[in-house]
């Protein structure tokens, strides 16, 4: 963080630990209301920096966040979690990157290790071969946001968690813990560069964490 540029040590910067409590914010809604994928998301894996991202190639679908529609452009992936969820860090996050003209929304995901996923499995082979990728809505649903039906998800102001750590984004991360595999964790370490990648939690600073509570 010292080499970081004073661009990163904002009032907003993310990631901020999300705790249930009696200050939060509530309102009605899930990340079913919120994320409106395309029947069919077609992505291509690019190298970015000592990362790899996939880029959707066409439309992806849209994030809605406060009444502003955010059109889907990328997902990448963090090892370990970056949020954590009333003090529980997960092994990994899966950020779905989507703008609004100069706004920026990101959709999280936290993935535990346990059973297999499909879906990672794809990303993954994608990544290593640096070749295009597909998945249904219905995949991204139950592979990447499983339980987004039932579980809320905990939205707040905060920043790229990458320099410049850019303020003013609109955060979603999904409170139903997804799963993948031990080897599938360790592979996307590898494709990161062999080493984790998680920017360490910054300070609320008094910020309000809106619950998304399921009608």
């Amino acid at each position: 963080m010292a080499a970081w540029p004073a661009t990163c040590a904002g009032n907003q910067q993310s990631p901020m630990p999300l705790r249930h409590t009696p200050a939060d914010a509530h309102g009605r809604g899930s990340i079913r209301t919120l994320l409106t994928a395309a029947t069919t998301l077609r992505l291509r894996a690019v190298r970015d920096g000592s990362s790899i991202a996939l880029l959707c190639n066409g439309y992806c679908g849209v994030v809605k966040v406060h009444g502003v529609t955010h059109m889907i452009k990328n997902m990448h992936w963090h090892t370990p979690s970056e949020h954590t969820i009333d003090g529980r860090r997960l092994d990994a996050e899966l950020h779905m990157v989507a703008f609004a003209g100069g706004k920026i929304a990101v959709l999280s995901s936290l993935f535990k290790v346990a059973n297999k996923n499909v879906l990672v499995d794809r990303t993954i082979r994608a990544m290593s071969g640096m070749r295009s990728m597909s998945a249904t809505r219905k995949e991204v649903k139950d592979y990447f946001f499983s339980g987004a039906v039932k579980v809320s998800a905990a939205v707040y102001k905060g920043s790229l968690t990458t320099p410049p750590c850019t303020e003013g984004l609109s955060w979603v991360v999904n409170a139903k813990v997804s799963t993948m595999s031990k080897k599938q964790l360790s592979k996307i370490r590898e494709l990161l560069g062999g080493h984790d990648n998680a920017r360490p939690l910054q300070a609320p600073k008094g910020r309000v964490v809106e619950w998304m509570d399921v009608p």
